[in-house]
């Protein structure tokens, strides 16, 4: 998985995205970096827990 694979994005209470959409918003993730419309979990200032409890790199 060379490439980026995961991305949030905000969407309204009771709307169930669906497959295109996130797809889509992989793919402004990967051209323009991260934004309030695609995002990763370094873009999120108050979680916190990917980074201290992430994998150690000896795991992988």
């Amino acid at each position: 998985l060379g490439d980026m694979h995961f991305v949030m994005w905000w969407v309204p209470a009771g709307h169930r995205p669906t497959l295109e959409e996130g797809l889509a918003k992989l793919d402004l993730l990967r051209r323009e970096g991260d934004s309030d419309a695609a995002f990763g979990w370094s873009y999120l200032t108050e979680a916190r827990m990917w980074r201290d409890r992430r994998c150690d790199a000896e795991a992988g």
